[in-house]
């Protein structure tokens, strides 16, 4: 958490994985790449996000604002997968044995949700988290994956990145070797 003063009120800003929603990263993710805006526009409105009001914003003077936007720590992306989770008494879990795997049908569905929403972190998460009690029919169901995706917008970037690491490291492997072959 950052605090900072201005005219004689302090305000604080979440600036961690720790206390940022997977709804507020998506916004995140959403404005940074906005490939036609200034850079400026960009950082004034996620500032905004994580909690500086926009007079304050507005009226903060350039060195100030540069200096508060340093002390973000959205880069410390380490961590152990959750494999399981607890929404409204259910254990959804993210993967059964020892280790999260992918497999290919999973990442044909991982990429169609990336294409077919603008803020997939939260679906991405409905999708991987399932009930060991229901068939995999029902866990793919769309209103399932709805209940889930509000749930999960409201939980810390946190839970999100090692997800994204393994996947992005995954796809990466196998996408290289789709395109080299074997060598």
């Amino acid at each position: 958490m950052i605090k900072i003063d201005f005219n004689g009120k302090e305000y604080e800003l979440r600036n961690t994985i720790s206390e940022i929603t997977i709804e507020e990263f998506e916004c995140i993710m959403l404005i940074l790449s906005k490939e036609n805006e200034n850079i400026f526009t960009k950082w004034m409105e996620i500032v905004s996000i994580i909690g500086l009001d926009q007079d304050v914003i507005d009226n903060i003077d350039v060195d100030s604002f540069l200096e508060l936007t340093t002390q973000f720590e959205f880069n410390k992306i380490d961590g152990e997968i959750q494999k399981e989770i607890e929404i409204d008494g259910v254990i959804y879990s993210c993967y059964s044995g020892d280790t999260f795997k992918l497999k290919m049908k999973d990442l044909k569905k991982i990429e169609d949700i990336i294409k077919k929403n603008v803020y997939y972190f939260s679906t991405l998460c409905a999708f991987l988290y399932t009930r060991k009690d229901f068939s995999e029919t029902e866990n793919l169901e769309k209103e399932h994956i709805l209940y889930k995706k509000e749930f999960f917008k409201n939980q810390k970037v946190e839970l999100l990145i090692p997800i994204l690491n393994v996947i992005n490291e995954s796809l990466i492997k196998k996408v290289n070797l789709l395109i080299n072959g074997n060598n």
